[in-house]
C-alpha cells in the first residue's frame, strides 16, 4: 500500500518482468481470451496474489479487520447490521492511502441511512439531542447544510447519508487560548491549514 514513485531503474525492471509475464501465456482459444478480458480484475487478483502473496494476505488481513470492527460498532450502535459492500468498495478504491490516512489518526467509516427522528430506538446513542431540537426541526424545518458541490441545501429529515466518511479519530484537545488549541502534532495535518483559515 505504498505511494512512492518508482525509480527508472525499477520501471525498467517491471517492464521486463511484464513482457516474460505475457510471454508465457500460451496461445489461447477465443473464448478464454474473450472471458478474461471480461474478467480482468480477477486476472489482476490472481496475478498479485502469485507475484505479491505477503502483501496481498496483509491488504486483506487490513480489510478483514476494518470490516469487522465497523460490523461491531454498528451493531453496538445502532442494535443492527448494514451492507458494507461501499465501504469495502471505497477501501478498494483508496487502498494506497488507508495506511497514510491512519498515521494520521483518520479512519474509513460507513455512515447507513438511518432516519434520527426517533433517538430511543437506536441502543447506543448516549448523548442524544434535547427535544427542542426535534420540535425545532418539526415546525420550522429550516436546517442547512452544504452539498457534495458546495452549495447550500434544505435538509428535510435528520437522516444519515448511506455514505463512506473519513473521521478524525484523534483525542480532541482542551479549549483553551479563545480557542486556539491544537491537537497534538499537528503541525504536519491540519495546522497550517485551521491557522490559515482562521486569519
Amino acid at each position: 500500500m505504498s505511494g512512492t514513485s518508482l525509480s527508472e531503474k525499477h520501471q525498467r525492471q517491471l517492464a521486463t518482468l511484464h513482457c516474460n509475464v505475457v510471454k508465457g501465456i500460451p496461445p489461447m482459444a477465443e473464448e478464454q481470451v474473450k472471458y478474461w478480458n471480461m474478467h480482468i480484475e480477477e486476472l489482476h487478483e490472481g496475478l498479485r496474489s502469485l507475484l505479491l502473496p505477503q502483501r496481498i494476505k496483509a491488504e486483506k488481513s487490513l480489510v478483514k479487520e476494518i470490516m469487522d470492527a465497523e460490523e461491531r460498532a454498528h451493531f453496538l450502535f445502532f442494535g443492527r447490521k448494514f451492507d458494507l459492500t461501499k465501504l469495502l468498495v471505497a477501501m478498494r478504491d483508496y487502498s494506497e492511502k488507508i495506511q497514510e490516512w491512519q498515521k494520521l489518526g483518520l479512519e474509513l467509516h460507513y455512515l447507513p441511512s438511518v432516519l434520527l427522528d426517533h433517538p430511543d430506538n437506536i441502543p447506543g446513542w448516549r448523548i442524544k439531542p434535547d427535544k427542542q431540537f426535534y420540535w425545532d426541526w418539526l415546525k420550522n424545518r429550516d436546517f442547512f447544510r452544504r452539498s457534495n458541490v458546495g452549495e447550500m441545501e434544505l435538509v428535510e429529515y435528520p437522516l444519515l447519508d448511506d455514505a463512506v466518511v473519513l473521521i478524525d479519530t484523534r483525542k480532541k484537545p482542551r479549549y483553551q487560548n479563545n480557542g486556539n488549541q491544537m491537537y497534538d502534532g499537528d503541525r504536519k495535518f491540519l495546522g497550517n491549514i485551521i491557522s490559515r483559515l482562521r486569519r
